[in-house]
């Protein structure tokens, strides 16, 4: 783990800081975090701060990876973040820092909250008033809700000296909002390029190695205001699955959070409502994005609704 450190502690030689809701415990933005990292620390010899709201869930090798708290930038939370010197450490790492990059992932939008608009902006505001260069890194666009937040949006992107987009769409919304397409490059998705990791659990590797198994990765995020109706549609398929086809399933949870609704739970939801719940082994354990790109490459196959699982497999 990295522990939240302070900017002066840090290596400046060639140092990079990025942005994004990394340290969540969601595996898809950390799996994009990790392809950053891999990608960067030995091409460009860089040193990498990231900020998060976790810092302590970041995890990076010593002396090259560290992060630092992401302090709240609004009207409710700026003097906290002056007073607990939160606000000095974060401006002192943009100054010492050469780039800083926002994404990737859907980050883009207006319609969560003002605050986790700003959250995403506040950044690169203050990156251009220190005139250092800014990134975004295949960052996924919208959907937009307001005006007002288009605008926003749009003064903020014509900031940036690079802009990289994770889909046609993306960049096609951008140039709506009034960024010339000669500015925005569509790439891929940086999860396609994270190296896999066998997991260090030797009961899981053989349990793949004994049966083919039929990968699940299920998302909390169907059950919107309490709506399960998802989870037992779900149910039925593998019900049917199992009864046609004999085939046994195993959950791979990618977000699971202490104390809080997350994947695991969700997968738990669907067992209780299958007729043969016996076909389906929830792994609870907490895997890193490589090595849940591992696991869905010895599935017989996977069924996801998650963007991110449906890339490992792929991959």
């Amino acid at each position: 783990m990295v522990d939240k450190v302070s900017a002066d502690s840090f290596s400046i030689a060639n140092q990079f800081t990025i942005s994004g809701w990394y340290g969540q415990w969601n595996a898809g933005d950390d799996a994009i975090l990790e392809s950053f990292i891999e990608n960067v620390v030995d091409r460009f010899q860089a040193s990498v701060i990231v900020l998060s709201e976790r810092p302590q869930n970041i995890i990076g090798k010593e002396n090259t990876i560290k992060a630092i708290f992401h302090p709240e930038i609004s009207l409710r939370g700026v003097a906290n973040a002056f007073f607990k010197g939160d606000l000095l450490n974060l401006i002192k790492t943009l100054r010492q820092s050469k780039l800083f990059v926002l994404g990737g992932g859907g980050l883009l939008r207006d319609n969560t909250s003002w605050r986790n608009l700003i959250r995403i902006l506040d950044e690169i505001w203050i990156s251009k008033l220190l005139g250092k260069k800014v990134m975004l890194y295949a960052i996924g666009v919208g959907p937009f809700k307001t005006t007002m937040g288009k605008a926003l949006i749009g003064y903020t992107v014509g900031l940036c000296d690079l802009i990289t987009v994770r889909d046609p769409q993306s960049a096609k919304l951008l140039i709506q909002i009034g960024i010339k397409p000669e500015r925005v490059h569509v790439v891929s998705d940086p999860a396609f390029l994270l190296p896999e990791t066998k997991p260090f659990d030797n009961n899981l590797t053989q349990d793949l190695a004994d049966r083919q198994l039929v990968g699940i990765f299920p998302t909390w995020g169907v059950c919107a205001n309490g709506d399960f109706s998802q989870a037992i549609k779900i149910a039925r398929v593998l019900d049917y699955f199992h009864e046609k086809n004999a085939l046994c399933f195993m959950a791979f949870p990618m977000r699971v959070r202490d104390g809080e609704m997350d994947d695991a739970k969700f997968s738990a939801i669907i067992q209780s409502q299958m007729k043969y719940p016996a076909a389906l082994k929830i792994y609870n354990k907490r895997l890193s994005p490589s090595e849940l790109k591992w696991v869905a490459g010895k599935m017989l196959f996977n069924i996801t609704v998650r963007l991110h699982a449906m890339i490992f497999s792929l991959g």
